[in-house]
Order: structure tokens, then sequence, then C-alpha cells
């Protein structure tokens, strides 16, 4: 999975009714718990991101919205970009 599309999914798994701890999302995307950690420290980064770390995990900021544009747009600068083709 790349990685804007995983961050846009992590963002929807913390805007859900429960926590995550970061070893579920590990699992759930088949990734690293490091990964999970940059990926979600990225993500607290951006303001309109608001996520918050508590006793069960990680979840979105209780009230919190999110400006599903700016999201986007960061997930997408977070991919590698192409190389140029001959």
């Amino acid at each position: 999975m790349d990685r804007p599309i995983r961050l846009i999914e992590i963002l929807q798994l913390l805007g859900g009714r429960r926590s995550w701890r970061p070893a579920e999302i590990a699992d759930h995307f088949n990734i690293s718990e490091r990964t999970v950690y940059r990926d979600l420290q990225d993500l607290s980064r951006l303001q309109c991101i608001p996520v918050a770390r508590g006793e069960d995990g990680y979840r979105l900021v209780e009230g919190a919205t999110i400006v599903w544009s700016r999201a986007r747009r960061f997930a997408g600068s977070a991919s590698p970009r192409p190389s140029a083709r001959p």
C-alpha cells in the first residue's frame, strides 16, 4: 500500500469510536511499529489533524475536525516522486 493511501486510512481508523495501539495499526497495515510511529508523528504535526495519545492508544482528539483537502495534500507530498522518464 502506498504511504499516501495508508495515511488517509490511518486517519479514518483514528476517527472511529476506539483507540488504536501502534501494534494494532502495524498489524492492520502490515507495517512495522516504527513506521506507525513515524506516520503518527507526521500526522500530528499538521494543525488540521489533532492526534491524541491516551492510555488505550491513539485516536483523533474528540470533537476535532479534519481539513481533508490539507490532509490529502500532505499525504500526496509524503509519497516519493516518480522518476522522470528518459
